[in-house]
């Protein structure tokens, strides 16, 4: 199957983001102009102002093709990306007056152009701070970037680095090298800040201890003892593999069990990639982008709720209103999830004397009438899910999604098999197959599991949709755990 440069996925998805931006500022101006407060006498022909519209769409395709190119500076700063605005907006505004001014018959407001250009500086500049924010948000190992783990230490190894550090899109994070050999050389630097790691018979540590996202093979794998055993290894726990050419994978009589083979580029190099979850990076951008904006209108709507929820906590336990956990996130990153707490002061420290009267089968802790579970206020609040509402911000500030595997807790992943970690290979989401099941209070840790990968390998906008909807029906039914 032949992949979508990411690259160029994510320019294109940016482009068409920018151009439907470009076309609602057209039709804002308009409606501002000639349908609101003191509209002129005598409205355009309907025909001229779709013909400016195109005009309008087409000036700013030309421009970001052949005068400038955007997402070049997308990582630079707000300055630039304000310079890059005011030039964009002020070109396609001359390219209207100068067609208007070729064809003199027709008449338009200057204010209307006035208001087009306003929009159009707005809507881009604020379509470019939220790029920015959501493409630098990758401090080493932090929730934006890609952590990349290299199999390999000489010249093709260094090249991936090279060239690796020379993209300035996708971002990455060069966790370090991995030597296969005796491991004379381990804490060497292969390039500056770039170490030998330890050796490949380690691997497993790295993915299990570690923060993994992808993992690149920049050495011929028929030099690699057993390869595929390690190749499978990665695969289980749905990391991204990658492969630098020469293209010897049959050779080794290695069939991907889970994976998609996909060939794409890596900041210039052409790799052979075993994706194990649907990473086809502008629908998972598009899903990012959703999230975002839903979770602030969501926030919106439901701050109301917020003082009143903290004002019935705080009558009836002494404590902190919010319970604020660590949970595993992508690839193994940890953040603190947010809840309204429903437990009173310290039942973490309770949970040992109560672990034996445990429910279900795994790394998971769940038992019906739990005595840690505040009376009447927290019981409501977890049969109603409004707890849960707070993990909103843990949304916005992109350690979750809506919708996705539940994050679980340190302890229970520290229990997983390799494979059961490829339940990382996705963001964690509020809710999720499994919290919309019916008697999901009495599904076990493999059935989740099984729910939790059907999500990952059948992932599509309208599942999300699926599974918000019937979450809002478990919500008003008040199934809530």
């Amino acid at each position: 199957m032949i992949g979508v440069n990411r690259k160029q996925a994510l320019i294109r998805l940016y482009k068409t983001i920018d151009l439907v931006l470009v076309a609602g500022a057209f039709w804002l101006a308009y409606l501002v102009r000639f349908h609101s407060f003191h509209p002129p006498a005598s409205l355009p022909d309907t025909d001229i102002i779709f013909a400016i519209f195109l005009v309008a769409l087409i000036a700013y395709l030309f421009y970001v093709e052949f005068i400038s190119r955007p997402f070049e500076y997308i990582l630079r700063s707000g300055k630039r990306i304000l310079a890059w605005v005011f030039k964009a907006a002020t070109g396609i505004t001359a390219v209207l007056i100068l067609f208007l001014y070729i064809f003199q018959s027709i008449h338009i407001s200057r204010l209307f152009l006035l208001l087009f250009l306003v929009f159009t500086s707005l809507f881009l500049y604020l379509s470019k701070l939220i790029e920015l924010r959501s493409m630098t948000r990758h401090s080493p190992g932090g929730p934006a970037s890609i952590n990349v783990l290299i199999i390999g230490i000489r010249e093709r190894a260094k090249d991936v680095v090279r060239y690796m550090e020379k993209d300035l899109l996708m971002h990455r994070h060069i966790h370090g090298c991995l030597e296969v050999g005796s491991g004379n050389q381990v804490g060497q630097e292969i390039l500056p800040g770039i170490k030998i790691l330890g050796t490949l018979d380690h691997l497993e540590d790295f993915i299990v201890q570690g923060v993994i996202d992808e993992i690149v093979f920049a050495l011929p794998l028929m030099a690699i003892p057993n390869a595929a055993h390690y190749i499978l290894m990665a695969e289980s726990a749905g990391i991204t593999i990658r492969i630098i050419p020469e293209w010897q994978i049959y050779s080794l009589k290695k069939t991907p069990q889970m994976a998609t083979i996909v060939f794409e580029d890596l900041a210039g190099l052409p790799t052979m990639t075993l994706v194990t979850a649907r990473r086809y990076q502008q629908y998972l951008l598009l899903k990012n982008l959703i999230d975002l904006a839903a979770a602030g209108l969501i926030s919106l709507v439901i701050w109301p709720l917020f003082p009143i929820v903290a004002l019935a906590i705080k009558l009836s336990s002494p404590g902190p209103v919010f319970y604020r956990q660590k949970r595993v996130g992508l690839h193994g990153r940890h953040f603190d999830m947010i809840k309204f707490r429903t437990m009173v002061k310290d039942a973490d420290n309770m949970l040992a004397q109560i672990m034996d009267k445990n429910e279900v089968r795994g790394p998971v802790f769940k038992m019906k009438d739990d005595p840690r579970v505040i009376p009447y206020v927290g019981r409501f609040l977890r049969r109603s899910s409004l707890d849960e509402l707070p993990q909103i911000l843990n949304v916005l500030k992109g350690d979750m999604s809506l919708v996705g595997p539940r994050p679980a807790l340190p302890r229970e992943v520290s229990l997983y098999k390799l494979s059961e970690r490829r339940r990382l290979s996705v963001k964690p989401g509020i809710t999720g197959l499994w919290q919309c099941t019916p008697d999901r209070n009495a599904i076990d840790f493999e059935e989740r599991l099984q729910l939790d990968l059907y999500y990952i390998d059948n992932w599509s906008f309208w599942l999300d949709v699926n599974i918000l909807l019937r979450t809002l029906m478990v919500v008003f039914s008040a199934q809530g755990i």
